[in-house]
């Protein structure tokens, strides 16, 4: 589930869940991950009306697991509507429970966290083409060109390859708040 943020695809993914028949509002997963994204959101800031505070977790790296068929694409496409620029995502939101939440003006489509678009850039900020790339990481071209257009999520392997060639460091890849 690598592909997150600013994705247009969960976007509208995400909008067609939550009108289907059966779609149960579950942005309370928003308040385990707005710690992780804002140091300055406390754990009882995030869930109002005394709810359960769950202090003590912390971290930069976010996965979502569950079981097969329980849900994780729903989520993932959630994560990416809410936090990513890709697309006003106001409207899905504003009718769910987390438009009640202290931070939740200051976070939807706020964040700008594209893997693809890490890579593109540090491709670019080296002036290698995709095929020069390839021919330093040994992965191939298609490969590079679905990584930056969002549609492949690269193994941990090709990502260590890339950032090997790229002038990034592979936390900064996969970490918004890391800078290359």
């Amino acid at each position: 589930m690598g592909k997150l943020l600013n994705s247009k695809k969960a976007s509208m993914l995400f909008k067609e869940d939550t009108e289907s028949t059966y779609f149960v509002d579950k942005t309370a997963l928003l308040d385990e991950l707005l710690p992780v994204i804002d140091p300055n959101v406390q754990a009882n800031d995030s869930i109002p009306d005394g709810g359960e505070n769950r202090s003590g977790r912390s971290g930069k790296y976010i996965c979502i697991t569950r079981p097969r068929r329980f849900g994780k694409s729903v989520a993932a496409n959630m994560i990416a509507a809410y936090f990513g620029k890709g697309r006003n995502t106001r409207p899905v939101f504003d009718r769910l429970a987390v438009s009640s939440r202290n931070w939740y003006q200051a976070h939807i489509n706020q964040h700008n966290v594209t893997l693809g678009q890490k890579m593109r850039e540090a491709r670019k900020k080296k002036d290698l083409t995709q095929q020069e790339l390839s021919d330093l990481s040994h992965v191939s071209v298609k490969q590079i060109a679905n990584i930056e257009k969002g549609k492949m999520n690269p193994s941990y392997l090709i990502l260590k390859a890339l950032a090997k060639v790229l002038p990034i460091s592979l936390d900064s890849l996969i970490n918004p708040d890391v800078s290359p």
